[in-house]
């Protein structure tokens, strides 16, 4: 009994000391896998291209946007108004405080100018100016647009009272809610340009001689940092903003940042988006050294041809499975030789998880000369010479035949005719003894038939 107790204990103690050891295994890896650590008050990070939130901190906190409320009063502009539209620069809005990009009353620019004012320099002047503008001279008109465009989008923890983020009551919104209006605005493909765009270039104007544009964001300078297009806010050293969107090898995200501090805010936003391309599962859907395909060349002296994805194109299924993941070829109508190694014969598309999310040209790797006549009719030069050659097999075939045919018949008349004479000298050399005999009666007494 004992002894059985004893056997007991110690395999109690062993069962332990696996689960202890199991735990500190999984404790390891999540160590590895650990989100990372940032100073902003509230942040988030969706994947566009998975559609899922891939980080998230005090996601539903109430937090002052600050100029990042640029890019909603952007989207609301791109969407209702002309680009070329000139608009008068009114008293109010030069008077504008903080960052401008200098106008003055009086002054005659474009939307679109103003537009590069807006997002590259932030411009306070800039977003008043578009608001009047948009707002049919009223400010309180356009920030309804905005709060309507923010409700279209899902948003419910947001509201504008001005166009340009400038502190004020009842003007805040969270970073879930930023996530859907950056995502949005930079999904514009004007907006997106003009967010993107790093140095402008501003013709003089009636009031102001030419002016130069820069953006404020920060990663977009950095090379490498898949930073594309965004804009940053700022208050106080402690307590800035930035909203952006990464775009790198077929993945994009989108970043918010509120309650950050100046000095980390960059080095965070590079931390965070290093996070995010680490956690998705990224799979290869092209490989340029496997054959993707063949595709028919008319014309050629091959007519069959191996084609090769041009790029690698990664996708990022949200299962992390290679099952979610599908290409299909798109050839051109018609393929004509000659082709020269690396021209391109269509195009293959990638899909993941239903969508299509990429496409790289479909390229030959040989020089594929003209064919013969019958490249014409999609028909190889060496199919040709096959044809050739079983053309003539069957015609030596088909004249033996021939010739075969005719011989036996002649061999059979020969024969037929040789029977015949011999029947015939035969039946001239058999005479029949009756014959003989009756040849041989002579009547000598011819008289005597009669008795």
């Amino acid at each position: 009994m004992k002894r059985i107790r004893r056997n007991i204990a110690i395999l109690l103690t062993a069962l332990m000391l696996f689960a202890s050891g199991a735990t500190a295994a999984s404790a390891a890896v999540h160590e590895n896998t650990r989100r990372p650590v940032i100073d902003a008050k509230s942040a988030a990070l969706y994947s566009v291209t998975t559609d899922e939130m891939l980080y998230a901190k005090n996601p539903d906190q109430r937090v002052e946007p600050w100029s990042t409320t640029k890019l909603m009063t952007a989207l609301v502009v791109a969407e209702t108004m002309d680009l070329n539209q000139e608009v008068t620069v009114s008293k109010k809005a030069a008077s504008m405080g903080g960052s401008t990009m200098n106008l003055v009353a009086g002054e005659k620019v474009t939307v679109r100018q103003l537009m590069y004012g807006l997002l590259l320099e932030s411009g306070n002047d800039a977003a008043y100016a578009l608001g009047q503008a948009d707002g049919d001279g009223s400010i309180k008109t356009f920030a309804a647009k905005m709060n309507a465009r923010a409700k279209k989008l899902g948003c419910r923890g947001t509201h504008f009272v001005n166009p340009n983020g400038l502190k004020a009551k009842n003007h805040y919104t969270t970073a879930a809610d930023y996530v859907k209006i950056a995502r949005a605005a930079l999904a514009n493909k004007t907006v997106f340009k003009i967010a993107g765009t790093k140095v402008y270039h501003m013709d003089a104007t009636n009031k102001s001689h030419a002016r130069t544009l820069e953006t404020h964001l920060d990663l977009i300078e950095k090379k490498g940092s898949g930073v594309v297009a965004g804009k940053t806010g700022y208050w106080e050293d402690d307590d800035c903003s930035v909203a952006l969107m990464y775009d790198k090898k077929g993945l994009k995200m989108i970043l918010v940042q509120f309650g950050a501090n100046m000095e980390t805010r960059a080095k965070d936003g590079a931390k965070l988006l290093k996070f995010g391309t680490e956690k998705i599962v990224t799979k290869e859907a092209t490989n340029p050294k496997k054959s993707a395909g063949n595709v028919r060349v008319k014309y050629g002296a091959r007519t069959l041809v191996k084609t090769y994805a041009k790029g690698t194109v990664l996708t990022y299924p949200k299962d992390g499975s290679a099952d979610s993941i599908s290409v299909k070829e798109n050839y051109k109508d018609v393929v004509k030789a000659p082709l020269k190694s690396g021209d391109k014969v269509g195009t293959l598309e990638v899909y993941c998880d239903g969508r299509k999310v990429g496409s790289t040209p479909l390229v030959v790797h040989e020089n594929i000369e003209k064919g013969w006549f019958l490249s014409r009719f999609y028909i190889s030069n060496r199919a040709t010479i096959a044809i050739g050659v079983i053309l003539m097999l069957l015609a030596l075939i088909i004249g033996f035949l021939v010739r075969r045919r005719k011989d036996r018949k002649a061999e059979e008349m020969s024969e037929s005719g040789e029977s015949k004479d011999t029947a015939s000298a035969e039946s001239k050399e058999e005479v029949p003894e009756e014959s003989l005999k009756s040849k041989d009666i002579v009547d000598d007494h011819p008289e005597d038939r009669y008795l």
